[in-house]
């Protein structure tokens, strides 16, 4: 037919031509904005998800997970992820290791830096901001110079215990309040505490090093009281940051807004920063698989890829971001040999501020040699939380104590009686930062209280917090704390009571 039209035709095949090229150029254009500008891709319909993945990022698939009440809750994760995750939500270090591969730089051709994470101080654009960091460098641990004890003519005295004026003078070691022991080298704490009496801890001349670990959300004011706190003892602080919640809701990255703003000062330099850019399948309707990941997480791609130089016998301690060790039980753990493991503390236990008391302390397994973290449980923290002794039962654990006599084994707790190992701010902030919490919970640890639009009133909490009431209920369950007591709150709250009077004082309560 159109043979007998050459004219409309030719006409014809050069109107396709012209609009199929239009076409694919716009597209081309769409996408590259997308890829490189559009950091929040919009929702939409369930029935169009399958298809979705196509529009986002290389790497990227888009996972749909309504729920009863017809809610959109579509997130991002990466493209390999949910076929490398585990029913308990982990993955081995070689699998981690493949993913990797596909989807970050290589870190062969960085450089081991001299005790910090040069990646977070980089500059980058308004558009990344809250994106993990790809070029991520190792940690590089350091020696250290310091000399834990001071001679006095025969005597071998623990420096942090030490009355060195009174000691010179009649040339023994005198000690400290809050210290005992000849050489100056027990605190009360560990008088309090259940270490086998069999033991007899061995005073070193320089310390084992400390590595702290926890995942952060909001609670920067806990985190500026653990620096102060802690100072001069840790030698990295391994900290994890995710761009989603616990419930898959996007977040920006505060810490790593902070660090690039230079916020911690000196101690950013200790910081290893661990960012989490993924939000695991199944972690919407199973919560725990979240909380799991997040610390096993810190083992995996922070521990096992970015730290270098450890040794066997350095202590690593794991917290969560709102429990706080005291100075004193640190001090202990990096300047004696001859210690057990693993050591629980007991942590004085707080709800709102410091100003609600719980009437039961929490007493969670904290510490335990680098050695056990990678022989016995693969670097899976969550082996350390409350799921140890299922390690110690294990051919790694055997062929560990074989490897390593030196480090006993026996359980113990820091910190009983009325002598606590750390404090345990539960939900300290402005009512502010108490409905962030609440809203971006796990779903887990049932009934999840950021479900039900009566709880997330601001109003509400602040009569929670004014009357020391649970969102369970309108019955009080905590008691008023002594402002007097010696462990009130960590020093560095006392030391700045105006600043921080809003969770050291009811804000809401005159008396």
């Amino acid at each position: 037919y159109f043979q007998q039209y050459d004219y409309y035709n030719n006409n014809m095949k050069k109107y396709f031509y012209c609009s199929f090229g239009f076409v694919f150029i716009c597209s081309i254009i769409i996408y590259v904005y997308l890829y490189f500008f559009e950091t929040d891709f919009p929702k939409l319909p369930s029935q169009l998800i399958e298809n979705y993945h196509k529009l986002l990022p290389h790497g990227y698939v888009a996972v749909h997970s309504g729920d009863d009440k017809g809610v959109d809750n579509t997130f991002n994760v990466p493209l390999e992820q949910p076929t490398h995750l585990s029913k308990n939500s982990t993955r081995s270090s070689k699998q981690l290791q493949q993913f990797r591969k596909k989807t970050e730089l290589s870190n062969e051709t960085g450089i081991a830096n001299r005790g910090t994470s040069d990646d977070i101080n980089r500059q980058v654009s308004v558009d990344e901001k809250n994106h993990c960091p790809n070029n991520v460098e190792v940690f590089q641990l350091l020696d250290s110079e310091e000399s834990l004890v001071k001679q006095i003519d025969s005597h071998s005295c623990l420096t942090e215990g030490t009355n060195f004026q009174i000691s010179i003078s009649i040339r023994k070691c005198v000690c400290l309040s809050g210290w005992k022991g000849p050489q100056c080298n027990i605190p009360n704490i560990i008088l309090s505490s259940t270490l086998p009496t069999t033991i007899t801890p061995i005073l070193r001349q320089a310390p084992r090093r400390v590595i702290n670990a926890f995942p952060i959300n909001i609670e920067f004011e806990l985190l500026q009281a653990r620096f102060h706190e802690l100072s001069g003892l840790v030698d990295v602080y391994v900290i994890l940051e995710s761009n989603y919640t616990m419930n898959g809701s996007a977040r920006p990255l505060f810490l790593q807004d902070k660090l690039r703003e230079g916020v911690f000062g000196i101690e950013a330099k200790k910081i290893l920063y661990v960012c989490l850019g993924y939000f695991p399948k199944g972690a919407d309707k199973d919560g725990w698989i979240s909380v799991n990941l997040h610390r096993d997480y810190i083992g995996e791609a922070g521990l096992a890829e970015r730290l270098r130089g450890w040794r066997h016998d350095d202590w690593f301690i794991l917290n969560d971001a709102d429990e706080i060790p005291r100075r004193e039980l640190v001090v202990f753990l990096r300047s004696h040999d001859n210690i057990p493991f693993p050591v629980s503390v007991r942590y004085k236990t707080t709800t709102f501020g410091f100003f609600w008391g719980n009437k039961h302390a929490s007493q969670l397994p904290t510490a335990a040699p680098m050695a056990y973290m990678r022989d016995v449980i693969n670097y899976k923290c969550n082996g350390l939380r409350g799921l140890y002794r299922q390690g110690l039962q294990t051919a790694a654990f055997a062929a560990f104590k074989q490897s390593f006599p030196e480090l006993p084994v026996s359980a113990w707790v820091a910190g009983i009686g009325l002598s606590y190992g750390g404090w345990h701010c539960s939900w300290c902030s402005r009512i502010e930062g108490i409905l962030s919490k609440l809203v971006s919970a796990p779903n887990c640890d049932f009934p999840r209280w950021g479900g039900y639009p009566e709880k997330r009133d601001l109003g509400y909490i602040r009569n929670l917090v004014a009357k020391g009431v649970w969102f369970a209920g309108e019955q009080q369950v905590y008691v008023a704390a002594n402002p007097a007591s010696i462990d009130y709150a960590p020093g560095y709250f006392m030391q700045h009571k105006k600043e921080f009077s809003y969770i050291l004082y009811n804000p809401y309560n005159s008396t």
